[in-house]
């Protein structure tokens, strides 16, 4: 892509190996390319800055997942830790996790 700036490159009036009658035409479109290329780029620059990122955090379909993580992982990390100790616990929160990550791939 071509760079805006404020210097502005005229094309050479009069390229190697043209008449003065071709001079004249072969200028003024290479003064419209070049016009043309800034606005392009104006433009895209404008687009790129007005995109707004998609929004972080939490949205609707995850709160589900969030509510019903918390509502098992309470009553699991007491009944884990009451009959497992701590490997029945670190089973259970593993549990829980690789069902969040499975979740989360396939959203």
């Amino acid at each position: 892509m071509n760079t805006v700036s404020s210097e502005r490159s005229w094309p050479d009036p009069s390229p190697p190996g043209l008449t003065p009658a071709d001079a004249l035409p072969s200028a003024a479109l290479a003064h419209l390319r070049c016009e043309i290329d800034e606005q392009v780029d104006l433009r895209v620059q404008q687009h790129l800055a007005a995109a707004v990122p998609p929004p972080r955090g939490i949205t609707g379909a995850e709160v589900p997942l969030v509510l019903g993580s918390l509502g098992l992982g309470i009553p699991l990390s007491a009944a884990a830790g009451n009959f497992g100790g701590l490997p029945g616990l670190l089973i259970a929160w593993v549990g829980l996790v690789l069902v969040n990550l499975a979740w989360l791939r396939r959203h």
